[in-house]
């Protein structure tokens, strides 16, 4: 009958480790490239997770238009559900913009691959890398759409 308890009682730890799982709290970035008429530059996008309630906030500076708004939190969700890790609902989504200076705002979807592949990147415990820069948008499907690319941000632009 000990025995018994004691395999109950280990089976009752490894399952309710899932139920218990918190955030965990981490911050990756990806460099996206910025077009404004026949310019652009490449930004930074940092997105940060710690403890909250699975919502997704993006920083207002610069302004962020409406579709970015959108985009940036598609792609989360699609990332959280490729994931599949049970901490993932247990964290909110902080995005900030760094090194923005080529205009006043942000509108379009096309930085939601590399937002998607920070979160994955936090998500599944990897690294993100650094000598690359990565446009395309996400869609609500978890397809990807519009122009999708890759680049080496320290050949200096876009």
């Amino acid at each position: 009958m000990g025995k018994l308890i004691i395999a109950f009682a280990f089976v009752a730890i490894i399952l309710a480790q899932g139920l218990f799982a918190s955030c965990v709290n981490d911050e990756k970035s990806v460099f996206v490239p910025a077009v404004v008429g026949d310019s652009g530059k490449i930004v930074r996008f940092t997105l940060k997770t710690v403890d909250g309630t699975g919502r997704s906030y993006f920083a207002t500076s610069p302004r962020v238009g409406s579709s970015t708004q959108g985009s940036h939190e598609i792609a989360i969700r699609q990332s959280i559900e490729l994931a599949n890790v049970s901490w993932a609902e247990q964290c909110d989504y902080l995005l900030r913009v760094e090194n923005y200076t080529i205009s006043k705002s942000i509108e379009g979807p096309s930085a939601s691959l590399g937002i998607a592949i920070a979160a994955l990147a936090i998500l599944q415990n990897k690294s993100v890398r650094d000598d690359a820069a990565f446009s395309g948008s996400i869609g609500s499907e978890g397809g990807t759409g519009g122009e999708k690319s890759v680049c080496n941000p320290k050949a200096g632009g876009v």
